[in-house]
């Protein structure tokens, strides 16, 4: 479940960090927005308390400002902006129902999170409509001032990286129909004890051929969305916590997966594993047809025929990439193709691949006419950030700041 609590303020006493001016700053505000961005960033709350201090630091000194110099907004750009705030966190949700099912969690209507929203979007309001007075004014880019900049430069900035677009033929090692039966008639074994009343995590340590998970129960730990391969997330994510499921096959084997927990992100699993082992004949039979498939593909056009009729992924095109950021094996397989060819067949643990390089564009640097517009806001966003760290700077000597140890 996406946390709300980074987006609502603290109405409880709490031991004071800061003060600005006469303004408090307190503990829970930080702890609360730094559990946020912890779960965000993959960082420890503690890694982050500090800036985030900082900022709220910056943002109560720069209401002071505003204040003084007597800006304003209006209500209707205060609800505009509220609007917008609340229909970004109903976004992040799979739906509305799901959004409205996360606030009825934290005990709340989008009418109660509109009310503790509504602090935060007129302040952020007055912020930007400070920097629009005091900064923004004294803040140009002239076009000479553009061109040294690019000149001097243009050898780290203006690179446009090697690219090259890239079809892809995944052809399964897929096991024998006898080893297929096999396997299903033990996965339907393990089912039947459970049905009968035996403990999952028992007959997980027992049957399960999962190396990784079977010591511990069958315990796979907390999944995220798209941590696993799509036809396991298929026969999971619409499980209820305390579920258990029918067995399901996958490119791995058979499965049964118990859901512990979940919430609308990630799931808590433990699973009994019967494994599909192809042998030797499977992966023989597996590279001649990926030889077979290589010898038809010509172009575009044969190379999209041949992926419609023997590819066992759907979704052979895969896009634009930067050659020097594909990662292995793939990326020594890339360098080697030439546009408008395929690779010869090669090898990864879930079975033979062919590479298709539809297209290839080198590496150059960009003229200063191409890349005009985005420099001018480099350089704009430069200057705002000098311009607002020496009204900070100054804001710090004339109003009383001091942070609690």
């Amino acid at each position: 479940m996406i946390a709300l609590v980074f987006f609502l303020y603290a109405t409880t006493a709490e031991r004071i960090v800061a003060k600005v001016g006469g303004n408090l700053i307190l503990e829970n505000e930080i702890d609360e927005a730094a559990v946020y961005f912890s779960l965000q960033l993959g960082t420890s709350p503690a890694e982050i308390k500090e800036r985030l201090l900082n900022d709220a630091i910056e943002r109560r000194l720069l209401l002071i400002e505003a204040e003084k110099e007597s800006i304003s907004v209006e209500k209707e750009e205060v609800e505009a902006m509220l609007a917008e705030t609340i229909a970004d966190i109903s976004r992040r949700f799979p739906s509305r129902e799901d959004f409205e099912a996360a606030l009825k969690n934290e005990n709340l209507t989008t009418e109660e999170l509109k009310n503790r929203s509504r602090k935060e979007a007129a302040e952020k309001l007055l912020v930007n409509r400070l920097i629009e007075k005091k900064i923004a004014p004294t803040i140009s880019v002239s076009p000479t001032e553009l061109r040294r900049y690019y000149e001097e430069h243009k050898e780290s900035i203006a690179v446009r990286p090697a690219t090259v677009k890239v079809k892809h033929i995944m052809i399964y090692v897929k096991p024998s129909e006898a080893t297929i039966m096999d396997a299903a008639r033990r996965i339907g074994e393990v089912q039947n004890l459970l049905a009968r009343g035996g403990s999952f995590a028992t007959l997980a340590r027992e049957f399960s051929e999962d190396e990784n998970s079977r010591k511990r129960g069958g315990m796979l730990g907390k999944l995220k969305r798209g941590e696993t391969f799509e036809e396991f997330e298929k026969a999971v994510w619409s499980m209820k916590p305390g579920e258990i499921s029918q067995p399901f096959q996958t490119r791995l084997g058979f499965h049964i997966v118990e859901v512990l927990n979940r919430d609308k992100e990630s799931m808590l699993l433990r699973q009994i594993l019967i494994k599909v082992k192809p042998n030797a004949q499977d992966t023989e039979r597996a590279r001649e047809l990926a030889k077979k498939v290589q010898v038809l593909i010509k172009d575009d056009s044969t190379f999209d025929a041949a992926a419609k009729k023997y590819s066992d992924e759907p979704e052979y095109d895969l896009g634009e990439y930067v050659e020097d950021q594909i990662r292995p094996p793939f990326d020594e397989v890339v360098k080697k193709v030439p546009a408008g060819q395929a690779s010869e067949p090669f090898t990864t643990p879930i079975g033979y691949h062919i590479l298709y390089v539809s297209e290839r564009v080198e590496s150059k640097i960009l003229t200063f006419d191409e890349i005009r517009d985005q420099l001018y806001g480099f350089l704009y966003q430069m200057k705002l950030k000098e311009k607002y760290d020496l009204l900070i700077g100054n804001l710090k000597k004339e109003i009383f700041v001091q942070v609690m140890e």
